[in-house]
């Protein structure tokens, strides 16, 4: 879950729901597990003992509700406590029965934390710990305590079975279902600071800008005709203020676009079409008949991408026609961008530009292409996985 960053507020509020959800299960699966050991008979020897262990594990449920622990850091601490918590869990089933224990729920905690606060790959390490915990028990302690039944008598082996593959589809669905959830999030927030710098400069250096280009003219206009230097001075400057003004103007459009309203194809048969207008150069743009199978996020990266790399010919490559093409394969979605410009040599030349591109295809797991050379024109690819 990177992609980017969220708000602060929106952060905030998506980790407080993360924290109850936890304490939520926590203390739901101990009260499960009070209720079942009261329910249940005991033997009178063994009383005492679970009484006791129903008032550590209710101490450290407690201590776990009052301190929360950054877990979002993911450095050396929170993983200490993420372990520590695993041990409590471990040692907690293997105290009260293995497969008998009522704490069997309690003892998933970590995998769901490591599921929504980790890597997918240590809820699994997580989840096979924990599993390999319950198996042990009925297998190798069997042997040596009367405490736990063999792993072969009786439904033995079928509750631990279920148990090993409950604890692997937790660590997944948990894992995917809060991946969901937080690019969803993430989409809005994304839109949110898109609106909020869009009204920025368009309050701010568009006004600006669209003030002093006029100025600008009218000083041009005002000039004698016989200062011809001073006036293709004032000329030169309204034309930057101008093309600065058209950068600005193309920048709002840019962010006007939402993630959940474009429609990828129309986007960019449109751009390529603009340039095509403001510009002397011949544009061409194919696509397949329907919109391919990609998230909304990563459409509206292609589209950012096609944008920078248009802008990026209109401004350096003095090329005279564009090609953008987009390709639905089995394997996913390709974006080419090809003009017959000057070209560069992608070695000794790194623009903010291609940057930029390197960085939003990166975001949605694609594979960037420079290919070009000085005079040869440059063709940039992007390779996009589906959902």
């Amino acid at each position: 879950m990177k992609e980017y960053l969220l708000l602060p507020s929106r952060k905030s509020s998506y980790e407080r729901g993360i924290y109850f959800f936890l304490t939520v299960f926590r203390f739901f699966s101990f009260a499960l597990a009070v209720a079942l050991i009261f329910t249940i008979p005991q033997q009178p020897s063994t009383n005492w003992q679970m009484l006791l262990i129903i008032s550590l594990v209710g101490f450290y449920t407690i201590m776990k509700f009052i301190f929360r622990f950054r877990l979002w850091q993911r450095d050396y601490v929170t993983y200490i406590i993420l372990v520590g918590d695993l041990a409590v869990c471990l040692a907690l089933v293997l105290l009260t029965g293995g497969a008998d224990s009522p704490f069997l729920l309690y003892s998933l905690l970590p995998v769901i934390t490591a599921a929504l606060f980790f890597e997918p790959r240590l809820a699994l390490i997580i989840a096979a710990l924990t599993s390999l915990n319950l198996v042990l028990a009925h297998t190798v302690l069997a042997i040596i305590s009367s405490s736990f039944v063999p792993i072969l008598q009786g439904n033995y082996l079928t509750i631990v079975l279920l148990y090993v593959v409950f604890c692997f589809i937790i660590a997944t669905l948990t894992y995917l279902t809060n991946l969901n959830v937080y690019r969803h999030i993430q989409g809005e927030a994304i839109v949110e600071e898109r609106r909020r710098l869009r009204r920025e400069i368009h309050d701010g250096i568009a006004q600006v800008m669209g003030y002093l280009r006029t100025k600008t003219n009218l000083i041009k206009d005002s000039l004698p005709s016989a200062e011809e230097k001073l006036v293709a001075e004032v000329e030169e400057i309204h034309q930057v203020m101008t093309e600065s003004y058209d950068d600005i103007r193309e920048a709002l459009d840019y962010l006007d676009t939402e993630a959940e309203s474009i429609s990828l194809i129309d986007a960019l048969s449109s751009h390529t079409e603009q340039l095509g207008k403001r510009t002397d150069i011949k544009t061409e743009f194919s696509s397949p008949p329907g919109l391919p199978d990609l998230h909304p996020v990563a459409q509206l990266q292609l589209l950012r991408i096609a944008q920078e790399a248009l802008n990026n010919v209109r401004k350096h490559a003095s090329a005279t026609q564009v090609w953008v093409k987009l390709e639905d394969t089995p394997q996913g979605v390709v974006l080419m961008i090809k003009d017959n410009g000057r070209g560069f040599s992608p070695s000794e030349q790194k623009g903010t530009g291609l940057r930029i591109i390197e960085e939003r295809a990166s975001s949605i797991n694609g594979v960037l292409a420079v290919n070009s050379s000085p005079g040869d024109g440059t063709e940039l690819t992007v390779r996009v996985p589906r959902r």
